[in-house]
């Protein structure tokens, strides 16, 4: 996987990391890890990837056009998608649950987290990654979509300073459209609402400073600014990078 400016690359290695460290503190394998990806898309991101490096996974999510699209292109006989919300999947005791860009999207996050946390073992951890409600990324994304200024500067400036741009010939994400963020979280609202679905953070890294479609279309390959902008995010405060990655596990009682 190459990297992009919104840290694909680096969200999953350190989603591999998590797991990593899961790993070695219970003492097991890849291979008897079981994993739930609630909102995989088409598995692109995450669960393809970890699937390759051994772990079971099963890939939850509520667009069918994309569960299909998903199964297309699985040929690992220890990943599964399933077209299902986290309320209506009934199955449990998962090592790790982890969504991936998804917290941002549902109407009521709380009770989407402790959907998450009735799926996990009692040792279990739960792993998000979720953006900056007032970072970069949502910046660009406020000029670019609500203001509608992103077409109009975009055709601007791609002739004079973008002219070659990514190709649409990649496998999507996802096949939902207009899959609007509903939440806008803070560092201290988030906390807020782990302490609300008994969770408590193990660990929060950030994921790069910029990201957007502006950015993208200047830097989607700038090797060199790809990587510094993810590792200049490890060495600012979490309230001015674009995105976070949260290792949780329950509240002990």
């Amino acid at each position: 996987m190459n990297e992009t400016v919104y840290g694909e690359k680096k969200k999953l290695q350190l989603i591999t990391q998590a797991l990593e460290k899961y790993c070695a503190e219970h003492g097991t394998s890849q291979e008897k890890i079981h994993i739930l990806d609630v909102g995989c898309g088409t598995g692109q991101a995450i669960s393809q990837p970890l699937a390759q490096a051994g772990y079971t996974i099963i890939g939850l999510d509520i667009d069918a056009a994309t569960v299909q699209k998903a199964n297309s292109l699985n040929s690992h006989k220890n990943l599964t998608f399933v077209h299902s919300s986290i309320e209506h999947f009934k199955q449990t005791g998962f090592d790790v649950v982890i969504a991936s860009e998804v917290l941002e999207h549902v109407p009521d996050p709380r009770a989407f987290l402790e959907e998450m946390r009735k799926k996990i073992k009692p040792k279990g951890i739960i792993i998000i990654t979720t953006p900056n409600g007032y970072g970069w990324f949502e910046m660009e994304s406020l000029l670019y979509n609500k203001l509608k200024l992103g077409r109009v500067i975009e055709r601007f400036l791609k002739t004079r300073w973008a002219p070659e741009q990514p190709s649409d010939e990649t496998i999507p994400m996802t096949l939902r459209e207009n899959d609007i963020h509903l939440q806008h979280f803070t560092m201290r609202s988030l906390e807020k609402l782990f302490t609300e679905a008994q969770l408590q953070p193990q660990n929060i890294a950030n994921t790069t400073l910029m990201a957007g479609p502006f950015t993208n279309t200047f830097f989607w390959r700038k090797h060199r600014f790809l990587k510094w902008n993810t590792r200049v995010a490890d060495k600012l405060p979490h309230w001015l990078t674009s995105g976070w990655c949260i290792t949780l596990s329950q509240t002990q009682k």
